[in-house]
């Protein structure tokens, strides 16, 4: 079973992949433990992702995964697309489990001390994919609509001191 800590999950597929011709930039060299160069995870290697997926999918490691997700934000667009697709595919499995924990993705809403940090954490990536957003395919809107809608709000609720906004 992969492990949930860590991306240096192994992986034969891993060893075995070569990268498509048209995969031109040199910062991008596999690595013995599942990363790329400037700790970026693997992308391209199922089992990184697999473990991206189980650890967005769970409270525990939640922010960790997140924060992995994020380091894509450091590409240049025409890199950021290569990975565009899973990176909002990773993005619905965290807003599926902070929906699923209880969590209100909605800005004017109140959350517990306990769930802000996730919530925190998912704002933040969702204002970089707003940021982004022209690295991203066009045939990807409606998911990436779908997933910045929650952004549109301008209502902010404060009490006890407490910012719900990301």
């Amino acid at each position: 079973m992969p492990s949930t800590t860590s991306t240096s999950t192994s992986c034969g597929n891993c060893r075995s992949f070569k990268r498509p011709s048209s995969y031109l930039f040199p910062s991008f060299q596999l690595l013995t433990n599942h990363t790329m160069n400037n700790d970026f995870p693997a992308l391209y290697c199922p089992a990184v992702v697999n473990d991206l997926a189980h650890r967005l999918g769970s409270l525990p490691h939640f922010l960790d995964a997140i924060n992995d997700v994020m380091k894509f934000g450091r590409l240049e667009d025409h890199e950021l697309q290569h990975y565009s697709r899973k990176i909002i595919a990773l993005t619905e499995n965290a807003r599926i489990t902070l929906r699923r924990e209880g969590v209100a993705l909605y800005m004017f809403i109140l959350c517990s001390e306990e769930l802000l940090p996730y919530k925190s954490v998912y704002f933040k990536l969702l204002l970089w994919i707003r940021c982004r957003r022209p690295a991203f395919p066009a045939d990807m809107g409606d998911r990436i609509t779908s997933l910045l809608f929650v952004l549109e709000s301008n209502f902010v609720i404060r009490c006890g001191g407490v910012d719900t906004r990301a």
